[in-house]
């Protein structure tokens, strides 16, 4: 019940987060300017998140040397080690880290302690819960940026990456602020990336393989639509920043490849995003897959904001890739273009789902099978994103394929009818979806009050079936916040009279089903007090002949079956 609550309570923070559509934020989520944000600091200086078959170490820009990081040099930050279930040795060079901070810039030439500042400003971290680590930066001594960079790791494993930051001085001289994340990278068997693009702002997609020479040759990819130009000296140091090649990004996503893993790095569209890479940049056969975040015309005082998510996946293909990682590009804001749609229904057709379409012959419903309801094709879906229709009856689907329909915004009707292998934890994933007017949990056993007083969140819900549960009188009232509700069936459970009472709290209620409660003529009699019942089902419902005689008279309009 304790991670049901603290996953609960994060889930308004994670929507506020990724719903913000410009680098300027006016509200903090992190404790760099909320005070309701909670936190303690560790003395090692890390802290380890796991999640799924995914663990990874955070850590700030201390030196450290124990047996979670052995040889961890002073200066990086960020991610330090980074493992999955199928390859237990680190991706990143293990003195160095991934998703480091490495630079802040505003295009003039500095020394290098200035352009390097992030490695040696001190650091804090700061550990708000068992899947959420924050790194605080005070004010650096010559750009006088505060900072935050939070790194949550999410249910399947992707760590969501938010930075927050505030300039305190007006110190950058060419009005912008440039900053830059350098993953470095433990001997791959190929140093490049790879990317959706083309070599002109108006070409075709298709896969580029992203090559750089050397270090600071052709080493910047821009999106197609960035025209932005930085004003920079001539001689500026940091040959990465600037140096362009011929490529051009159509969507603000990449991955690369280390040992039959994947490494995918995704962004939000309004951050534009310039991808990064060196051949070199951990040294001698460890390349870099980098990125870098201008905040152009900055101002002083002003809280900026930037979102991205990385992905480690094993590796099959890049369409394999595109479509694992569409959740969390969907998440992120990143559009769905046609290909990719016409892609993931051709592919769920195949594999015999049926699709139900609306009048304008666009894809609105799916249908699964036992046998097609697999982790690919519920994948599938996150290219769908306007489905309003999900059924996944007698499946076996678990709460982690319930996960993969976050991007279903639209969702209006869910039938995970004995689907017998959810719990508590598929609830929380279903109460996103806040457009849900029809819902099917009936035979789901292992579902607990707990899971089922979630559901009250649902305000829009107007069918619910939650037949053969588990659910008692305690969970029923919770479920008087729903006064939207029309139907409801909580056939075979463990209702009782003193439901009943809860029952009476719905005042939409049309039609109810109560095969086989263990309800007396007394609750019966109760329920004739309910103005808009016009259905009900009382099979093999322990009442006597003369209760019933006395409901149809008070309530002859109401249907009765036995």
């Amino acid at each position: 019940m304790n991670s049901l609550k603290f996953l609960s309570g994060t889930l308004s923070l994670i929507a506020a987060m990724l719903t913000s559509h410009s680098a300027f934020a006016e509200e903090s989520l992190t404790s760099l300017g909320n005070s309701a944000v909670k936190y303690t600091v560790p003395k090692s200086g890390y802290h380890l998140l796991k999640r799924g078959d995914v663990t990874a170490v955070v850590v700030d820009n201390g030196e450290v040397d124990d047996s979670t990081l052995p040889g961890h040099r002073a200066g990086y930050s960020g991610v330090a080690s980074l493992t999955h279930a199928r390859r237990s040795d680190n991706l990143f060079v293990p003195s160095y880290a991934g998703l480091n901070y490495e630079h802040i810039h505003d295009g003039t030439t500095q020394d290098r302690d200035v352009l390097f500042e992030p490695r040696r400003a001190p650091m804090e971290l700061r550990v708000l819960g068992p899947n959420i680590v924050e790194l605080y930066q005070a004010p650096t001594p010559t750009w006088k940026l505060e900072s935050v960079l939070r790194y949550e790791m999410l249910e399947d494993g992707t760590i969501e990456m938010t930075l927050e930051c505030i300039p305190r001085a007006k110190t950058f001289r060419n009005g912008y602020v440039g900053l830059f994340w350098a993953s470095y990278i433990n001997a791959p068997d190929s140093k490049d990336i790879h990317f959706l693009g083309s070599d002109s702002r108006q070409g075709k997609p298709e896969w580029i393989r992203g090559i750089t020479p050397s270090h600071g040759v052709l080493a910047t990819h821009l999106s197609q639509d960035d025209k932005r130009e930085f004003k920079h000296d001539d001689d500026f140091p940091l040959t990465l920043a600037f140096n362009r090649s011929k490529h051009f990004f159509a969507e603000p996503w990449y991955y690369a490849v280390s040992h039959d893993m994947a490494f995918v790095q995704m962004f939000r569209p309004e951050d534009n995003i310039r991808l990064t890479q060196s051949p070199s940049g951990g040294g001698n056969g460890n390349p870099a897959w980098d990125f870098q975040w201008f905040i152009p015309d900055c101002q002083v005082g002003k809280l900026y904001r930037m979102v991205m998510r990385a992905q480690y996946v094993p590796f099959e293909s890049p369409e394999q890739v595109q479509r694992i990682s569409r959740a969390n590009r969907t998440a992120l804001g990143q559009p769905v273009l046609d290909h990719e749609k016409n892609q993931a229904r051709a592919q769920l057709e195949e594999s015999g789902v049926d699709l139900s379409r609306n009048s304008d012959g666009q894809a609105n419903g799916v249908s699964f099978s036992k046998r097609n309801a697999t982790r690919e094709n519920l994948d599938l879906l996150a290219a769908l994103p306007h489905l309003e229709t999900v059924r996944l009856y007698e499946t076996d689907v678990t709460d982690e394929d319930v996960r993969r329909l976050h991007p279903l915004k639209q969702l209006k009707s869910l039938d995970l009818g004995f689907c017998q292998r959810l719990t508590d934890d598929a609830v929380l994933d279903i109460v996103r979806h806040q457009e849900l007017q029809f819902l099917n949990l009936g035979f789901c056993r292992r579902i607990t009050d707990d899971g089922f007083s979630q559901l009250a969140r649902l305000q829009n819900l107007t069918s619910l079936n939650l037949s053969v549960t588990s659910i008692t009188d305690s969970g029923l009232a919770h479920l008087t916040k729903i006064q939207s509700l029309t139907s409801l069936d909580i056939d075979n459970t463990q209702v009782t009279d003193a439901g009943v009472d809860s029952l009476l709290k719905f005042p939409a209620l049309r039609s109810l089903r109560l095969v086989g409660v263990r309800i007396s003529d007394a609750g019966l009699l109760a329920m004739t007090d309910m103005p808009n019942l016009k259905h009900i089902n009382l099979r093999d419902v322990p009442i006597s002949k003369e209760g019933l005689a006395t409901f149809r008279k008070k309530r002859p309009q109401c249907l009765i079956k036995q």
